[in-house]
């Protein structure tokens, strides 16, 4: 959007008295959105004769959004996956002309992910062929306790057969 001065027609006449009217449009000094607005004008004599003019008005939105972002930490679920929304990772992009529309290239994080090393691409569109990106680190955290296998039992007693046993543990590089 921005805002139009424009003169209006003045008209002419062989005879004095002839008027100008603004038949449509906004009238000059008006903010006019993106895109081609006809402004047009009637010229009435003295006699009531008419004649009209018209001319577009086009505003162009050539300037780029303002993508801003900023890093986050998520936890993976119980099943070891997480999800993101461009909302999270934005922190404040903004436009000139109004609303933007945000996207991200990686939104799905999973045990793979664990750590810091996880970088997003935010893409910031107005809408009106101009875009802009930022990038954001993703730190993905696993808070979710362990089950050992083997100790999921009725009751008490079970329990403390399990515990009774020669316990064993295993990790990612093996036994323990």
């Amino acid at each position: 959007a921005a805002a139009v001065a424009y003169s209006t027609p003045a008209g002419a006449d062989i005879l004095p008295g002839h008027s100008v009217a603004h038949t449509a449009c906004l009238p000059s000094g008006s903010v006019f959105p993106v895109g081609t607005s006809s402004a047009s004008f009637t010229v009435t004599d003295a006699a009531g004769n008419q004649a009209s003019c018209r001319f577009d008005i086009t505003v162009v939105d050539d300037e780029a959004p303002t993508a801003v972002c900023q890093d986050i930490t998520v936890q993976l679920d119980a099943s070891g996956n997480a999800t993101i929304a461009a909302a999270d990772v934005n922190n404040g992009s903004s436009d000139n002309c109004g609303s933007v529309n945000l996207s991200l290239d990686n939104s799905s994080f999973d045990c793979s992910n664990l750590g810091s090393g996880n970088t997003v691409t935010l893409t910031v569109d107005d809408g009106n062929g101009n875009s802009a990106t930022c990038t954001a680190t993703v730190t993905v955290e696993d808070n979710v306790a362990p089950v050992p296998d083997g100790l999921v039992a009725s009751g008490w007693a079970e329990a403390a057969k399990v515990l009774a046993s020669d316990p064993e543990a295993n990790d990612q590089f093996g036994s323990s």
